[in-house]
This record gives C-alpha cells, sequence and structure tokens, in this order.
C-alpha cells in the first residue's frame, strides 16, 4: 500500500504488467462495467484514479477524504461509491469528469459498500458496527 502501482495479471498465462504512477497506496480497484476504465482508491494520497486500460495512462485523479477504501460502481458505469475511512463519509463521483456529485456521513470507519442494482441503494459497513443503506444519493 506505499507505492503507485497495479498489478494487472493475465488470466491466460498468469504474466504481469504494472500500471504505474496509479496514486500513493493503491487499495482498491474496480472495472467500469466496458473494462474501458479502472478506477482505484490511493488510501495514502486521499485520492481516487481514473485510468484508461487500453494505454495504462492516468487521466484523471480527484481528492474524495481522508484515506479512501473500498468502492463499487454504478450498473451503468456513470457513478462511483467510494468509502472513506478517515473521514467517516461516503463520496459519490461522477465517473466522466470524475467530480464529486454528493458527500454524506456514515458511521465511524466505513470499510466496505456495495452498490445494489435493483434498487439503487447504497450498503455501508464501518468498524463501528453498523449497515447504513442510503437511496440513491443524488
Amino acid at each position: 500500500m506505499g507505492d503507485t502501482k497495479v498489478a494487472v495479471v493475465s488470466l491466460e498465462d498468469y504474466s504481469v504488467r504494472w500500471l504505474e504512477g496509479v496514486g500513493l497506496g493503491p487499495r482498491h480497484v474496480v472495472l467500469s462495467p466496458d473494462g474501458r476504465w479502472l478506477y482505484s482508491t490511493n488510501n495514502k494520497g486521499g485520492t481516487v484514479s481514473k485510468v484508461d486500460t487500453t494505454t495504462g495512462e492516468v487521466v484523471a485523479d480527484v481528492s474524495t477524504g481522508s484515506q479512501p477504501r473500498s468502492m463499487d460502481i454504478s450498473t451503468d458505469g456513470t457513478a462511483l461509491y467510494v468509502v472513506n475511512y478517515g473521514s467517516d463519509s461516503m463520496t459519490k463521483l461522477a465517473t466522466d469528469g470524475m467530480r464529486e456529485l454528493d458527500e454524506v456521513p456514515t458511521g465511524a470507519n466505513p470499510i466496505g459498500i456495495s452498490y445494489d442494482d435493483s434498487t439503487g441503494r447504497v450498503w455501508v459497513a464501518s468498524y463501528a458496527g453498523t449497515i447504513d443503506v442510503y437511496d440513491e444519493v443524488i
């Protein structure tokens, strides 16, 4: 977690290539539904990066809060939901411009998040021992 690289492993031959300069302390990654974009929470840097999977280039980097940990992506790929462990919050980002749409408080030290395709709800688990459920965050 102290590096700035993300490993890409081929499922055909298990070879590894590295995406360099993704952000400080990559923690969690998700792919866009079409596989074109890779998003990385950068725990030590307090950012989320958007990486072009065809070139390996970081095309955007946005601050979300202290120690972004886990994230999930909406079914249509237009929004990212990120939990910020040190800020006790969840941030919604628009993937097209990597801009913040909303930030809401969570239980203390949120660590897990899941976007529910069928309802549009977002579920957040926290070290506080809570599970918070949010209707679609605007």
